[in-house]
C-alpha cells in the first residue's frame, strides 16, 4: 500500500516547510517537494499541519487502588490516544503486592497491553521497597528489559525515605537510566489532612489546602539535591503543577543539574475554583497534586516557553 500526503506544512524536529510524504506499508519512505510516483492512496493536506504522532508518557491504564479500577484500559486507553494523534505512550505501572520483586508489575502489565494496545507502548518501572535484590533487579529492567525510567514516590503508599532515593540514583546513574519523581512533602500533607479531618472540614476545597503550594515546592527542592549529591544524576520531575516548584528546577537547571520536569493539561487550563461548585462537582476534581490557584497556571505556561518545562502530559486517570 502506497500512499501520498501532499502539499501539507509539514512539522520535522527542526524544520516546518511545505512538501510532500511518501509512506509504503505504513513506514515514511521520503519526505521532499513534489514527489512524484504511483500511489494507491493520495491525500491532499493543503492548510493542514502534518506532525509526527504525539507521544504521551504518562498514562494509567489498567491501574488498580484497591478497590478501584481506572476506567480507561490499554484498549480503550490507546484507541483514545490514537483518536486523537498519539501513536506511542508510556504507561506508568501501579503497585503489585507488596514486598514484589522489580519485575512483578512488568509482567502484569506486559499481559494487560498484549493484544490490546493499539497503538506502540512501554513503561515505567516503579519502585516499591529498595534493598539489594531491588537494586540488582534494575540492570535486567534497564539492559535486558528495555525499562530505563522508573517512578518513585516521595508520598503516600511506598514511599521511599532520601535514603533509598540516593540508593536508587547511584545505581540508575551507573545504567544510564533516569528517575521520575511524584514529588509532594509526605509530613506536610499528613499534619493537615489530619487538622482538616479532626476540625470537620471535609470540603473538596481542603483536598487543595491540604497540600499547599509549598508542599510541592519542598520535595521538589529535596529531590534535586538529593540527585545533585549523586552528580550528573538525571532528574524527571511527573506532574509539575507550582510556580514554586518550577522556581527550584530553574535554580537547578542555572547551575548545570540534569533537570527535567512534566506538567499536566489540568495545571495549565484548570484552578482550584473547580473546588468551589459544590461536593458533587467539585469531587469531579480530586486529584493529587491537586488543581492550584489561577496564578500557577500562567507561571507553568511560562515555563513551558522558557524550555524549563519539557513535557506535557495526560498525567491522571479516570475511574
Amino acid at each position: 500500500m502506497k500512499t501520498l500526503i501532499k502539499n501539507g506544512k509539514i512539522a520535522t524536529a527542526g524544520d516546518l516547510f511545505y512538501g510532500d510524504i511518501s509512506i509504503v506499508d505504513g513506514i515514511i519512505m521520503e519526505i521532499g517537494t513534489s514527489l512524484k510516483g504511483s500511489y494507491d492512496n493520495e491525500i491532499n493536506a493543503f492548510g493542514k499541519l502534518v506532525i509526527p504522532g504525539g507521544v504521551d508518557v504518562h498514562t494509567h491504564f489498567n491501574l488498580h487502588t484497591g478497590s478501584v479500577v481506572a476506567r480507561d484500559d490499554f484498549y480503550t486507553g490507546t484507541v483514545a490516544a490514537a483518536c486523537g494523534g498519539t501513536t506511542s505512550i508510556v504507561d506508568h505501572m501501579g503497585f503489585g503486592p507488596e514486598g514484589c520483586s522489580l519485575d512483578h508489575q512488568l509482567k502484569v502489565y506486559h499481559k494487560y497491553a498484549k493484544d490490546n494496545a493499539v497503538v506502540d507502548y512501554s513503561f515505567h518501572g516503579v519502585l516499591q521497597h529498595i534493598n539489594e535484590d531491588v537494586l540488582k533487579q534494575l540492570e535486567d529492567m534497564v539492559v535486558n528489559q528495555g525499562i530505563s525510567s522508573f517512578k518513585a514516590y516521595m508520598t503516600y503508599d511506598y514511599m521511599l525515605k532520601d535514603s533509598d532515593l540516593l540508593r536508587v540514583m547511584e545505581r540508575l546513574k551507573d545504567l544510564h537510566g533516569i528517575l521520575a519523581v511524584h514529588a509532594e512533602n509526605h509530613e506536610i500533607i499528613a499534619y493537615l489532612v489530619r487538622r482538616y479531618t479532626n476540625e470537620g472540614y471535609t470540603a473538596p476545597i481542603y483536598h487543595a489546602l491540604s497540600r499547599p503550594d509549598f508542599c510541592e515546592g519542598d520535595a521538589v527542592s529535596r529531590a534535586i539535591s538529593l540527585a545533585a549529591a549523586i552528580e550528573d544524576m538525571p532528574l524527571y520531575i511527573v506532574h509539575l503543577s507550582t510556580e514554586a516548584a518550577l522556581q527550584h528546577v530553574m535554580r537547578a537547571a542555572a547551575f548545570g543539574e540534569r533537570i527535567y520536569a512534566e506538567t499536566c493539561p489540568q495545571y495549565l487550563l484548570l484552578n482550584d475554583e473547580k473546588y468551589m461548585h459544590g461536593v458533587e462537582e467539585g469531587l469531579r476534581y480530586i486529584l493529587s497534586p491537586p488543581l492550584r490557584r489561577r496564578k500557577n497556571c500562567e507561571a507553568l505556561w511560562q515555563g513551558i516557553r522558557a524550555g524549563y518545562i519539557q513535557v506535557v502530559a495526560k498525567g491522571k486517570c479516570r475511574f
